[in-house]
């Protein structure tokens, strides 16, 4: 190889591996941003909604989740949802919670709200599509506090 073909060989490799780290970086900086009030709060009996606003991907096309920490618990898994009728749910808050998305958000309407539903509310992404089931997740690292009170 000639001397002069070796250094722009060299930078082209180097280009190379600039556009993957790029790449790479891209993809792991996609989060999902959780924009919403630090706490909100209600009473027994009150409805609220969470809004899990997302950036970097379409969260009408992955499956979702609701998790909950209630003082002193350990995380509580609530709803795993892709689509209407494609969805998990924890037994208790079953017909309480409901599950919606589009777009650009993710959304959990709570009813008839009890004193047990005071926790701090995370939303979550799959890592696989909707139509690709890994277990994987990634958290927001964000999250809702609802207390209810009387």
């Amino acid at each position: 190889m000639s001397p002069l073909l070796r250094p722009l060989l060299c930078t082209f490799k180097l280009q190379i591996l600039y556009n993957c780290f790029l790449g790479l970086i891209s993809h792991f900086l996609k989060k999902i941003v959780l924009k919403q009030p630090g706490a909100l709060q209600a009473k027994p009996g009150e409805s609220v909604q969470l809004k899990c606003a997302v950036e970097g991907f379409t969260p009408s096309s992955y499956w979702m989740a609701w998790i909950r920490q209630a003082p002193g618990k350990s995380l509580e898994w609530l709803i795993y949802y892709a689509s209407p009728g494609n969805e998990y749910y924890n037994s208790g808050i079953k017909g309480r919670f409901i599950p919606s998305k589009d777009s650009a958000n993710f959304y959990m309407q709570m009813n008839d709200l009890r004193a047990d539903d005071t926790a701090v509310y995370y939303c979550a992404r799959d890592t696989a599509s909707e139509t690709n089931y890994k277990a994987a997740q990634e958290h927001s690292g964000l999250h809702n506090s609802v207390t209810t009170h009387t």
